[in-house]
């Protein structure tokens, strides 16, 4: 049956996860993020942090690195900051199938017009002792709010650290209510996971028809061990594409070593290749990486950046630290267009050893620096991006890739000279 006009063009259902903070929201989000490949590996989906905090994954990848790496990632809002957020959410709706958004454990005005822009909601919140925080803070007051708004619930869900059981059921009014032990992986979650996911794979989802890319999202977790070489089994029908001479569209739920990798798999074969990347939170989300970027003395102003050389501690190298300057941590509406213009560093490339992107920005920030450092290097160095799970460095071209090579958070070293 042929995709109508009307049908293509109907927004997608967002879903809120709401409720007081350290209440388990972060962790049920991975477990979402994670299981939805695998249950719809078809389905376009986006997890949109509603907060400039971002989402809170790094918690789940990388616990060690919180104190460290909390005060380069929170942001704070700024008066464009609600504008950019629900701007993203927007998009996501008109491009995607299904988004799920993290919204902050505050009530606010902000927090309200984000949930304005939403269609359903969850609620996860911990037990309150006091019976007035519950009426207020717990599920029946977060219930309230969002009902407030004509946000329909999905699911009402209690998280437990221990001493609980996980359950989900379907209550009088149609609403899965069940429980959640944030302390316990995904797989013991299974009771509470598979039925919510149930609930969101049988919301209105509309048909898509994006452009042709690689889909780099997999059901299972992204693997050095098993994927680094064969791009997750993908490097074939790159190394075509390149050869044929068309574009590279690349998207999915992948880490950013991945779209590294399908990258310079592609430059491999076709230095001049035309690389996109698809990021539905942008206005043209089919995003263009350039080939090379513009001297430093002309920077976007869209693109509050700053990007620095720091010094390896390991000896020869650095990383190329790209830093947002904006107070909430956001690129503003627009950026993806302005990427040739990226600020370089005002110091040479440093003369040896590897070359490793690394900072929270866009993905597609990161492959734009990376392809610019190869170019700079004639592909003589080994340039990577920095995975905070593993706190390693992923090397993506250059002598000694594909690769690893153990890479401590480059924000917290000093500025090389």
């Amino acid at each position: 049956m042929r995709t109508t006009l009307k049908e293509a063009n109907r927004l997608a259902p967002a879903v809120a996860i709401v409720g007081p903070p350290n209440s388990g929201k972060s962790r049920l989000l991975g477990f979402l993020n994670d299981a939805l490949p695998g249950r719809a590996p078809g389905l376009s989906v986006y997890l949109v942090p509603g907060n400039p905090d971002g989402v809170g994954k790094y918690l789940t990848h990388a616990p060690r690195l919180r104190s460290e790496l909390k005060p380069s990632i929170k942001g704070s809002w700024t008066p464009d900051t609600l504008e950019t957020l629900i701007g993203s959410i927007r998009s996501c709706r008109r491009h995607l199938q299904l988004i799920v958004v993290d919204l902050g454990g505050k009530r606010s005005p902000e927090n309200a017009a984000i949930l304005k822009a939403c269609s359903h909601y969850i609620v996860v919140s911990r037990e309150f002792q006091s019976a007035i925080s519950e009426a207020t803070d717990g599920i029946a007051g977060w219930r309230k709010e969002c009902e407030a708004h004509d946000v329909e619930p999905l699911a009402l869900i209690r998280s437990h650290i221990a001493n609980h059981d996980v359950h989900a059921a379907t209550d009088a009014t149609g609403v899965l209510v069940g429980t959640l032990r944030s302390d316990l992986p995904v797989e013991q979650n299974a009771q509470l996971v598979e039925p919510l996911l149930d609930r969101l794979l049988a919301l209105e989802i509309p048909p898509r028809a994006i452009p042709p890319y690689i889909n780099l999202g997999k059901p299972h977790p992204w693997s050095f061990d098993k994927d680094l070489r064969t791009v997750g089994g993908m490097a074939t029908r790159i190394h075509e594409v390149a050869l044929s001479g068309r574009p590279l569209s690349l998207g999915g739920l992948a880490p950013i070593w991945a779209y590294g990798l399908a990258l310079h798999r592609a430059l491999d074969v076709a230095g001049d290749i035309a690389v996109y990347a698809f990021d539905p939170k942008v206005e043209h989300p089919l995003i263009r990486i350039p080939q090379t970027l513009v001297a430093s003395e002309s920077p976007a102003p869209t693109l509050d950046l700053r990007a620095r050389w720091i010094a390896s501690p390991l000896g020869d190298g650095a990383s190329l630290f790209v830093d947002l300057t904006r107070p909430d941590r956001l690129l503003p509406p627009g950026s993806e267009q302005d990427l040739a213009r990226l600020p370089i560093p005002a110091t040479a490339v440093p003369p040896v050893g590897p070359l490793v992107v690394s900072g929270r920005v866009p993905i597609w920030v990161h492959l734009a620096y990376s392809r610019w450092l190869r170019l700079q290097t004639n592909g003589e160095r080994s340039i990577g991006i920095w995975d905070a799970g593993s706190e390693q460095a992923v090397l993506l071209c250059g002598p000694t890739s594909p690769g690893t090579l153990p890479w401590p958070a480059s924000h917290a070293q000093p500025q090389a000279e």
